[in-house]
């Protein structure tokens, strides 16, 4: 069963980083993503559940976290698109169990990633692998 989820990516280049922030609404959460943007890592995962929130508090949520990284210098570089995951990544990336929350957590991304191409104006090379 697939359920509905929305991600936009985020980074920053300068002469001595380049990283990107990835941005991940979920049923009743927000991940977040970062790490440098290397090619080799998914990098660093925080899960933030608001189990309370409707879709609309939620997006807000990214909107507010997206914007606090925009005034630090980060330009989008794949914007606010909807894709379909798996409904038990949806659940199990929320679970207490490490190893089971990081392998949802990856298939996420994934699936984001293949279905959002880069905006035009992204530089080149900001797309990590999963």
């Amino acid at each position: 069963m697939q359920t509905k989820a929305m991600g936009m990516e985020l980074v920053y280049t300068d002469d001595k980083s380049n990283k990107f922030y990835r941005v991940l609404i979920v049923r009743g959460a927000v991940i977040v993503l970062f790490g440098p943007n290397n090619g080799r890592s998914r990098g660093q995962a925080k899960v933030h559940p608001y189990p309370q929130a409707d879709a609309g508090g939620l997006i807000n949520a990214a909107r507010d976290l997206a914007a606090a990284k925009e005034r630090k210098g980060y330009t989008i570089s794949r914007d606010l698109v909807t894709f379909n995951v798996d409904s038990v990544d949806v659940l199990t990336c929320t679970d207490g169990d490490k190893d089971r929350k990081d392998a949802a957590i990856t298939r996420i991304v994934t699936q984001f990633l293949n279905t959002s191409p880069p905006v035009a104006s992204a530089p080149t090379g900001t797309t990590p692998a999963a």
